[in-house]
């Protein structure tokens, strides 16, 4: 992704302006130079506008989450178990989901350390695993968050495949039925738990234990997670006894090593592998299937790079800052390449999509999942008009309109996509609806 190139460049910038300082404080005058005094500004402020309320909110969603699954439980054992609760449980996990994703700037530190982050966020989801354990576990077998199978059956995508399901074209996804055994909800509660120590664990490894809430305190407590370490005050106080940091051009490198890894990971993994990839693996390959979440995931990715970079309230020091004074375009190019990021995935200019070939029921045929695997709310897979029966309609969120086209378009003099294309050309919204009725026609 092009936006990790020009974060090298910036950590660059940052090393080549070192060796040309010339206001370096003489040994024990305890002042910062011009430059440190920037960088300082700018840490200080990454830390308590960005990453500190970024996981405090992940964690008091975390919080929520656990209590809502809890309430499931209780209620589907009294019998008066709803849609609404699990609806309740799906939006903590949404909000607890997006301020995590918010995060992955700064995996570096205590996330890492603690392998908080394979711990909460490993993926994909190995639905069969996940399924052969949920069936052992309706069937009595006994189990634990311990020997369940690693990280790949805990964190996020553990609870969204028991809060989460897909229609039964795979288009939409639905709140999950009230149809739970009291098993499956046991397992819930527990991998809900297990995801809330661990969000409010990184919250007290950068803010201090002694600086978040009484109940989280007593979380961390009853989980045995306090590591005592505050990483936001190292970096905030950098070059002093206690911090691991000499410099806060050493801060500010973490900072943009940082970006430039989830730049990659966004551009290569996330978003790469299952586009360019050719087993069916790599097609797979997809961060969040049962929520349709991937897409906002990925912008709030770029976001957090955003945020790391320029800095999260109008008004802070940042990074940009000091890059700026010493390569005004590079700082520029950054910028730009983290808008049209952000951009290119959520709005772009394109007024229709159009994807043609695989549209049919093959296992090869991959066209449909991958449409809606890019967010697009699905209208109809299928129209009763011949030839074109396995024609797709679909609207992403600003109501930009994707078609799969099956191959018959490409010989046939007339198709279900010459009755369809006038009206969406004319902004005309085609519904299920309209699509039933070339039956009568």
């Amino acid at each position: 992704m092009k936006i990790s190139k020009l974060m090298i460049a910036g950590i660059a910038a940052l090393s080549l302006a070192a060796c040309s300082d010339s206001d370096e404080p003489k040994s024990g005058e305890g002042t910062l130079t011009a430059k440190e005094q920037t960088l300082s500004d700018a840490v200080a402020d990454y830390v308590d506008h960005t990453v500190l309320p970024t996981y405090s909110s992940m964690a008091d969603a975390a919080v929520e989450l656990m209590d809502l699954c809890r309430t499931m439980q209780t209620k589907h054992a009294a019998g008066t178990l709803t849609t609404s609760d699990i609806e309740a449980a799906g939006k903590a996990w949404k909000q607890s989901r997006k301020s995590w994703e918010l995060s992955e700037a700064f995996l570096f530190g205590p996330a890492a350390n603690h392998n908080i982050d394979p711990h909460i966020d490993s993926w994909p989801l190995d639905k069969a695993a996940m399924d052969d354990l949920l069936k052992d576990i309706r069937a009595g077998k006994t189990w634990s968050l311990s020997n369940n199978g690693g990280y790949g059956l805990i964190g996020f995508h553990a609870v969204e495949y028991v809060l989460f399901e897909l229609s039964a074209d795979e288009n939409t996804s639905l709140v999950h039925s009230t149809d739970y055994t009291p098993e499956e909800l046991e397992y819930l509660c527990a991998v809900a738990e297990d995801l809330c120590q661990q969000c409010v664990c990184l919250e007290a490894c950068w803010a201090g234990t002694d600086n978040i809430s009484a109940r989280k305190q007593e979380i961390l407590e009853e989980a045995e997670l306090d590591y005592g370490e505050e990483y936001g005050w190292e970096m905030k106080n950098s070059g002093k006894a206690g911090s691991r940091f000499k410099t806060f051009q050493e801060a500010a490198e973490e900072i943009l090593q940082g970006c430039i890894d989830i730049a990659d990971e966004v551009g290569n993994t996330k978003i790469g592998r299952p586009h360019i990839g050719s087993s069916e693996e790599d097609k797979n390959y997809i961060e969040s299937p049962y929520s349709l979440n991937s897409i906002e995931d990925f912008a709030d990715n770029i976001r957090s790079i955003e945020n790391a970079y320029t800095g999260s309230l109008a008004g802070d020091a940042s990074v940009s800052d000091y890059i700026k004074s010493v390569n005004a375009d590079l700082d520029s190019r950054v910028r730009a390449a983290i808008t049209a990021a952000i951009l290119d995935m959520l709005d772009g200019d394109c007024q229709l999509v159009l994807c043609t070939g695989g549209m049919s029921v093959d296992p090869d045929d991959r066209t449909p999942l991958a449409i809606r695997n890019t967010g697009g709310k699905i209208v109809s897979y299928g129209a009763p008009v011949l030839p074109g029966a396995m024609f797709l309609l679909g609207y992403f969120d600003d109501s930009t309109p994707v078609m799969g086209l099956p191959g018959c378009v490409m010989y046939a003099g007339a198709t279900v996509f010459d009755l369809v294309l006038p009206k969406i050309v004319a902004d005309v919204p085609v519904t299920r609806a309209d699509l039933a009725s070339r039956s009568e026609e």
